[in-house]
């Protein structure tokens, strides 16, 4: 038996897939993967206020506002692209090796500040 199963991504937008049931009445994988889709950016205040009037109002603790800062300060500083592609093709190659010590100290330092 086919069942189609119908889902919504985040943003609201439908996706349908079928799934064979018929494996003994155990569930079967889907017949294929549903469609992945990237976030689309929030929008602005402004705009969902002015577009829907019953929208609960959503207060950001000042805990939360700091950290929406902090993660947008972090979106905007720069890649070192060579370090990043070394480091993936050390763990990609089981090369990279962790040092325990150094791992510990750096621990103890960040526990004393």
């Amino acid at each position: 038996m086919i069942q189609n199963i119908q889902t919504r991504d985040p943003a609201g937008r439908a996706s349908e897939s079928s799934l064979n049931t018929s494996a003994g009445g155990r569930s079967a994988a889907p017949s294929s993967p549903p469609p992945v889709s990237t976030p689309a950016a929030p929008p602005s205040t402004a705009a969902t206020a002015a577009g829907n009037a019953n929208a609960p109002a959503v207060n950001i603790s000042a805990e939360g506002q700091a950290m929406q800062k902090l993660a947008d300060g972090l979106r905007q500083k720069p890649v070192n692209e060579q370090k990043v592609a070394a480091l993936r093709q050390a763990i990609a190659t089981n090369t990279y090796r962790i040092d325990p010590q150094q791992v510990a100290k750096k621990m103890l330092q960040f526990e004393q500040t």
